[in-house]
């Protein structure tokens, strides 16, 4: 039996056009005309940060500018001449707008007059730098390097560090101070870009703008500078003030709805005995403390006092729980001891980033790349480009990101073989093994580099066979789950109710198959968190069951402690379920992050070519001529 997930894609709402023969008052204002303009009165307050994203400088009073185009925020001109105070009702009316607004421009990021519409909502709240980065799509959308100019240069006016851009020329001393501002860690890597192309420009200096071009081209990878957050609404949802690139776990401030959660997986562990169900009580009420309170976790699990049974593999297990958060014996205890130890209280889950928990990668990675491994090195023989890196670049044993990183340098490079290997998953003679190490390659290219289109060609059909006989192993749970998370990268609607069901029947339960669920069970937890179904925490009550029974054979039948301690690992990420509610809510808004940010690597990867200076310098020389006419 063959049964097929569709997978429909929203289609993109084509470019704004330019308005032919637009009257005179809404005519495009040229980049250079605001240096001749008289001052005029502006004020702007900036804070030291966000919530407006405002630019770090103090008050400053200068020229009125706007952020670019024409009079209507939809054909593009945001006003920032001191904009007029809001009251509180009509911020939270404002911020409803960037909600419905964000949301659209999820599924349309190509959409032009979306953005214009939104930098003039980002200006409306004040939010400088949000109104920059929303104009300065527009311009890159629109392939208008005059606009694009024209909004970073007058925005360098609100900050007395870039002021300097305006002027003709400068002493070699004031340049390397203005660089040095330009180089501020602090700046979100939209606004460096942008004012690094203003100084290649105003200068003519071709190395400032391959420093731009090759840093944007990357995604900032080198620097680790962070992609600007709009935080003027908490984009897209209610989303925590974590920011948009953490999981954000339910608070104590959400405890009507986590006792909702807690009170159901109560509920469905207990399948179990007595004694499983006591211990893992107990490990689920350290895990409630340590992210919430112990007075909360006292409301939401009571505990249950059983006879001691220290020679039982349960009575050890409790025994252990006892003495948290000191592991008795630590140094004489197994590694997989210690891995729930490590794990028992998923704290790692509040540092994680969405990328990190998008990939699966939490506390070990989903599966190694062995160079070494027979199989997989007769595929890479066949791929000669890859089978001449060095070590570095593609390590005997990885996670997979050095090879994904040399593959974006071929690709970037414009060289046409870096997609061979995925040309060779796709064959029909591909194994499934071949096929899930490429799809979690291009996983890793999509969350590294954005969702370009030429990834999204990529991606295997999610087509499942529930007729095949064959056990499932790791591989064939993390082709299906990489190839959801890289629908869920490109929008791709998927039937995540049937996908899920269909998973999760194809996990082995006791007696046979213990390795196979083992390795594939965490990894699926994971997927699952990221479910916007209804029915997910259905699915997570058919998992905690699944997993209650593998303990219950782990304890009374295996008498494993090896197997029970990995058992309980996986309950402990089970049971962080119940306070992840928002993981959805918050991959949307990263999501949103990571769809406009491939805008801006494709704007750098278009001038990241030996003539590439010159070719951008004339097309702004261009967009000025234009403007004089």
């Amino acid at each position: 039996m063959i049964v097929e997930i569709e997978l429909d894609e929203p289609t993109a709402r084509p470019r704004s056009p330019r308005r032919p023969g637009a009257p005179p008052e809404e005519e495009e204002i040229g980049f250079l005309e605001w240096g001749y303009r008289k001052v005029a009165a502006f004020a702007a307050l900036f804070g030291d940060g966000d919530p407006g994203s405002a630019a770090p400088g103090g008050t400053l009073r200068t020229a009125g500018f706007s952020f670019a185009r024409g009079k209507g925020p939809m054909l593009g001109q945001v006003s920032l001449d001191a904009a007029p105070e809001v009251s509180a009702a009509q911020a939270t009316g404002l911020r409803g707008q960037l909600q419905k607004l964000d949301k659209h421009l999820l599924a349309h990021v190509e959409d032009v007059a979306g953005w214009r519409q939104r930098a003039h909502l980002s200006a409306s709240l004040k939010a400088w730098l949000s109104a920059l980065v929303g104009q300065a799509t527009a311009a890159i959308l629109d392939q208008d390097q005059g606009a694009l100019m024209d909004s970073v240069m007058q925005y360098a006016q609100t900050d007395p560090r870039f002021q300097p851009l305006s002027q003709a020329s400068l002493p070699a001393v004031e340049r390397g101070n203005l660089l040095a501002a330009i180089r501020t860690p602090s700046l979100d890597a939209e606004l460096h870009y942008l004012l690094l192309l203003a100084y290649a420009w105003r200068f003519h200096d071709a190395d400032i703008f391959r420093q731009a071009v090759d840093s944007m081209r990357t995604g900032y990878g080198a620097e680790r500078r962070a992609f600007h957050a709009f935080r003027e609404n908490q984009v897209v949802t209610g989303a925590r003030e974590a920011g948009a690139n953490r999981i954000g776990l339910m608070t104590a401030n959400d405890e009507p709805r986590i006792r909702m959660n807690v009170n159901n997986f109560l509920v469905r562990m207990g399948c179990g005995t007595v004694q499983l169900v006591a211990l893992v009580r107990q490990q689920f009420r350290i895990l409630l403390t340590t992210h919430l309170s112990p007075e909360l976790a006292n409301k939401l699990v009571s505990t249950i006092h059983l006879a001691d049974a220290a020679k039982t593999v349960a009575g050890r297990k409790a025994a252990d729980l006892a003495a948290w958060p000191n592991l008795p014996e630590i140094e004489r205890r197994s590694a997989a001891t210690r891995r729930w130890w490590d794990t028992l209280t998923m704290e790692k889950i509040r540092e994680i980033s969405l990328d990190d928990m998008f990939t699966g990668s939490l506390y070990q990675p989903t599966f190694l790349f062995a160079r070494h491994d027979p199989e997989f090195a007769a595929e890479i023989a066949r791929v000669p480009w890859m089978n001449a890196l060095d070590e570095q670049a593609f390590p005997p044993v990885s996670d997979g990101k050095p090879l994904a990183q040399a593959i974006y340098e071929r690709f970037s490079a414009g060289a046409p073989e870096w997609k061979a290997y995925f040309t060779l998953a796709r064959q029909r003679a591909a194994t499934l093994h071949t096929k899930a190490r490429a799809q979690r390659l291009l996983l890793l290219l999509v969350t590294g580099f954005g969702p370009l289109k030429e990834f999204e060609a990529l991606i295997e059909p999610l087509v499942i066979d529930l007729g095949r006989t064959a056990p499932w192993d790791l591989y064939n749970l993390t082709l299906y789950c990489d190839i959801y998370r890289l629908s869920l990268a490109f929008q791709r609607k998927v039937d995540e109710q049937r996908l899920f069901n269909a998973l999760l029947a194809r996990l082995p339960e006791p007696p046979h198959g213990w390795t196979d669920f083992r390795d594939a069970a965490e990894h699926f937890i994971l997927c699952l968190f990221l479910n916007g179904s209804p029915v997910r925490r259905f699915q997570l009550d058919r998992m905690l069951e699944r997993t209650m029974r593998w303990l219950d054979h782990a304890v009374y039948v295996a008498r494993d402690e090896k197997m029970t301690d990995e058992i309980l690992t996986l309950l402990s990420f089970l049971e962080v379920g119940t306070l992840a509610d928002l993981v959805p809510e918050n991959l949307e808004q990263h999501q949103f992050q990571e769809r406009r940010r491939a805008l801006w690597l494709e704007h750098a990867r278009t001038f990241a070519t030996d003539a590439g200076f010159a070719d951008w310098m004339k097309l702004v020389s261009n967009a000025l001529r234009a403007q004089t006419h």
